[in-house]
């Protein structure tokens, strides 16, 4: 929240010394995420805007952040509207780098007990702490092309090369399962699909609706980690509830098929990229990467409430309180019922100026240890510090 708060701050006596079409902010990043640790960094937005354009001509982003668990996210994007004939295009690059020294892994699957023999807090040279652990380094690049065709359509498609390196810990679970993509390797990502946007906008929508189909396809090259593929949709709708309050939900789905590495069942195809299943960007309050299976699904849903309203360096400074549910479930993988996984919590959303959003939730997720007595279902808590709505 400091961090947050020092960020608009400086953006606010910054922006007096830029031109009128120049907004920015840098904050010194200083967060908690329940799987990742505690970390510090930075994240910068430099912004330009246009009035026939929304939310901005183009934007610059530069993120560094790395956390004492051992995860590092390092990242720098660039976008810009308005291109093309019609001026109705749009381009996003990025190149980012990332690795999880601490990264999870509980098996294939979606009915998967722990095992309460490597849960709790270990002395650093206990092998059962790194029972559900293993390193993931993954630096990449993507492109991604969005143009607007009649009515409130838009098509995207996008291009991206990714290296993954998988190193494991002894006797963890992945060394002694080893899934395939246990060798890593290059994965050349190409991706399209059909939007349908009525949203009134695009940052802190309050109305309308973004439906999007779209696919992804690994083509086999030199050094490849795997061929697959396979659709993906996902909608997102919002529905304003009086002056203060917005009815949010996402409801998301994904089926590959082929050779799929283990590390990409925790990956979502579409035009925004997506990780997890558990964890910041899906179900708040269960474990990262808690299951993995060739399909997914989730649903989640948000009352987002204008509870408190003031000024901040002359531009609007809104308090928003969000209650949430998530729900979830992972299939293809020979389960004859897949369960239904739940998450519930609530959420505080600091919107400086109706374009940067912070995000600050503590969900509460339903899991499963195995015990003697049988499976036993606990709550798992789950906090989350980071930036922009989860859709």
């Amino acid at each position: 929240m400091l961090s947050l708060l020092t960020g608009l701050l400086l953006s606010s006596s910054g922006a007096q010394a830029l031109p009128e079409d120049t907004t920015w902010y840098l904050i010194p990043n200083s967060s908690f995420d329940t799987d990742d640790g505690l970390g510090f960094g930075f994240r910068g937005e430099l912004q330009h805007t246009d009035p026939q354009l929304a939310p901005y001509r183009d934007a610059w982003v530069l993120q560094g952040f790395s956390t004492f668990r051992g995860y590092h996210n390092y990242l720098l994007r660039y976008e810009r509207l308005g291109l093309g004939t019609q001026g109705n295009g749009r381009i996003t690059a990025m190149a980012a780098y990332r690795a999880w020294t601490n990264d999870q892994y509980y098996g294939l699957g979606g009915d998967l007990p722990l095992v309460p023999d490597y849960l709790g807090d270990f002395d650093a040279e206990d092998l059962r702490r790194k029972r559900y652990r293993y390193t993931l380094i993954q630096p990449h690049i993507r492109l991604t092309w969005l143009s607007d065709i009649p009515g409130p359509l838009r098509i995207f498609a996008s291009s991206g090369l990714r290296y993954s390196e998988v190193r494991t810990y002894q006797d963890s679970l992945l060394e002694e399962q080893q899934p395939f993509g246990m060798d890593g390797g290059w994965n050349w990502q190409l991706q399209g699909g059909l939007q349908l946007d009525t949203r009134d906008r695009e940052i802190d929508p309050r109305r309308g609706l973004l439906l999007e189909v779209s696919g992804r396809y690994n083509p086999p090259i030199p050094g490849g980690a795997g061929v697959f593929g396979g659709p993906a949709s996902s909608l997102r709708g919002y529905l304003p509830l009086g002056e203060r309050g917005v009815l949010a939900g996402r409801l998301m789905g994904e089926a590959l098929f082929g050779e799929i590495p283990f590390y990409e069942l925790n990956q979502w195809g579409g035009a925004v990229q997506t990780v997890g299943f558990g964890g910041y960007m899906s179900l708040r309050g269960i474990r990262y990467g808690r299951y993995r299976a060739p399909g997914k699904a989730m649903l989640n849903t948000e009352l987002r409430i204008d509870a408190l309203r003031h000024n901040l360096g002359g531009k609007p400074f809104v308090w928003q309180l969000v209650p949430f549910v998530d729900l979830g479930t992972v299939f293809l993988d020979g389960s004859e019922s897949p369960p239904l996984h739940t998450a519930l919590g609530v959420g505080v959303r600091p919107i400086y100026d109706a374009a940067f959003v912070g995000r600050m939730d503590l969900g509460f997720g339903r899991d499963f240890v195995e015990t003697d007595a049988g499976v036993e279902v606990r709550w798992t808590p789950g906090f989350y510090l980071t930036y922009e709505h989860l859709f």
